[in-house]
């Protein structure tokens, strides 16, 4: 795994070790260098919400300028140049754009490379539509391929690349690529041109090929300005990474647990929260393994299905213990497969790595305090995702009525008892979730005593709500997509559902009072939820006040879930 050299984000603020997540190369008043890990963008596409490297470390280092002055694709690693204002950031520009900029990449390319070097010699024209001329020599001369030659009278800009064998495979080569070229895209047509396909390439991928974005082995090792160029007389290098499994056609599993963390780095460093998602199976290109953080321990979540997850099991535990110096890491197995599978059950937490601890855990959320119990459920007890939906409940309750529907553990009562609520009424079917939310009350500091539990379906609640005119300030709506009752008339589907239980709790909302709806099913969209919403509502005025986005932790996931802040008239 790639180590760079320098400042490390560890040495700046004494938590956590960063030496593989985002190393500090260089951080100056006006040049801030880190290593990009493969996986992440160097800024936030349009119409995404997914941070990329700029806006993870605003975040982390509290910044507010971060001008990029080369620029990563996400396949790509390496050093990446941050300006602190926009002057730096312009007179790099230009002096990179110009090609005397010297860079060395390391590279794995498909096909074995001797050690002799290739040279590629590019023109460009000056003019409007500039043609170009490109020659690819070997070390014993001779042209090997040239393009149309540059215009009569136009001023020449050279773009010297060579490309030279360091170890090579049975079917891959590592390469080390010396070159001026003004982007990553121009090298990697220099690589085709001279017959050297990246690893990766999507120019040369099938169509029907799932690319991974930490498949591509592409390095930006070193960087050297003209003299004069840099502030402070920098000195741009990190230390290549290890591409020998990806020489050998093998998969580097730890390249996305690498951008995964750093996606979260902000969180990382909180001292108010410490329950998270570490990873997001699939969309973080580890399929069957969901990996979730509470506290001094971790749970790796998985389907049962994928052999090659299963395969990484342990590995992946022994790798987030070391990297966030964990207590424990757990296994838990759905357990709609669990028996198929030959896993344990999923109310049986496996230990992966540390030491196996009894009793409940506590995790934080903003400085609250929940029980998280390993050997409950599938679930231990508390849903990340809501964190910051959760937060808002406590701002809000202050001198207020609060109602808590399918409540489970209660998560959003203990927020909205917190903030100062008049009063708050958690209601769900579990009698056993109702007792582990009395319990988060007294983690604490509060007298479940004080605060009224409803053991009942959502829909017969709000009907002797509504028969004893009882009303509320703030409704928090957060279904499940089904729920099975002690009986077939309180089973609960939200497709189904929805519009009537809106309805109903319309009827006991008070006119000015705030609806929370929060569904994570999947296959409705935006649209289905807001239209159920309206028939709910048919009759009364309202307005939609936030549907907030997914907290960094479960970005890379955009149909994870989805939430809606409603006040009714």
């Amino acid at each position: 795994m790639a180590t760079g050299t320098g400042k490390r984000l560890e040495k700046r603020h004494g938590r956590l070790r960063w030496d593989d997540v985002l190393p500090i190369i260089h951080d100056s008043r006006q040049l801030l260098v880190v290593e990009k890990p493969a996986g992440l963008d160097t800024s936030r596409l349009p119409e995404s919400s997914v941070d990329g490297v700029v806006e993870i470390l605003r975040a982390f280092l509290g910044e507010e300028e971060l001008l990029p002055v080369n620029r990563l694709a996400r396949y790509e690693s390496g050093l990446l140049m941050l300006a602190r204002d926009a002057e730096t950031a312009r007179a790099l520009r230009g002096v990179w754009r110009s090609g005397r900029v010297r860079q060395e990449y390391h590279a794995v390319v498909m096909g074995r490379v001797g050690r002799g070097a290739i040279s590629i010699t590019e023109r460009h024209g000056s003019s409007k539509g500039r043609s170009r001329r490109r020659e690819v020599r070997s070390k014993q001369g001779g042209a090997r391929n040239a393009a149309v030659s540059t215009p009569q009278g136009s001023t020449p800009e050279r773009v010297n690349t060579t490309i030279q064998g360091l170890f090579a495979g049975e079917r891959r080569s590592l390469v080390v690529c010396r070159t001026t070229a003004p982007t990553t895209h121009a090298l990697r047509a220099q690589l085709r041109s001279a017959g050297h396909r990246l690893v990766g390439d999507p120019l040369h991928e099938p169509r029907h090929a799932r690319r991974l974005v930490t498949g591509t082995c592409l390095h930006l090792v070193r960087v050297g300005f003209p003299r004069g160029a840099l502030p402070d007389g920098a000195r741009l290098q990190c230390l290549p990474p290890d591409y020998s499994a990806a020489v050998r056609g093998e998969r580097d599993f730890t390249r996305p647990l690498v951008a995964a963390l750093a996606r979260r780095l902000p969180l990382l460093r909180s001292e108010t929260t410490d329950a998270y998602r570490l990873l997001s199976g699939e969309q973080e290109e580890m399929p069957g393994l969901i990996v979730e953080r509470f506290g001094a321990e971790a749970f790796i979540f998985t389907d049962g299905k994928t052999s090659g997850a299963a395969d990484r099991l342990r590995e992946t535990a022994r790798w987030y213990r070391e990297a966030l110096g964990l207590r424990a890491v757990y296994a838990k197995t759905s357990a709609s497969t669990a028996g198929a599978s030959g896993a344990e059950p999923a109310d049986s937490a496996l230990l992966l790595a540390g030491r196996d601890l009894v009793g409940d855990l506590l995790a934080t959320e903003h400085g609250l305090r929940f029980l998280v119990r390993p050997d409950q459920s599938y679930s231990v007890g508390l849903f990340p995702d809501q964190r910051d939906n959760r937060k808002a409940v406590r701002d809000f309750s202050a001198g207020r009525d609060v109602l808590n529907l399918f409540a489970y553990t209660c998560g959003f009562s203990v927020a909205a008892a917190v903030g100062g609520a008049r009063s708050v009424v958690s209601v769900d079917l579990s009698s056993k979730a109702l007792e582990w939310g009395k319990e988060n009350l007294r983690a604490n500091g509060l007298d479940p005593g004080a605060f009224a539990f409803e053991r009942s379906s959502a829909s017969d609640f709000l009907k002797r709500s509504m028969k004893q005119n009882r009303t509320f300030d703030l409704i928090i709506l957060d279904a499940p997509t089904f729920a099975h009752g002690r009986n077939r008339k309180q089973s609960f589907s939200i497709s189904r559902d929805l519009s009537g239980l809106v309805a109903q709790s319309s009827e006991v909302l008070r006119p000015g009072g705030i609806f929370l709806v929060s569904m994570n099913f999947r296959r409705m969209s935006w649209r289905g939820l807001r239209e159920r919403i309206r028939r709910g509502l048919a009759g009364r005025r309202y307005r939609e006040l936030a549907s907030p986005p997914l907290p960094v932790d479960y970005a890379v996931d955009p149909d994870h879930a989805k939430w809606i802040w409603i006040q009714v008239d």
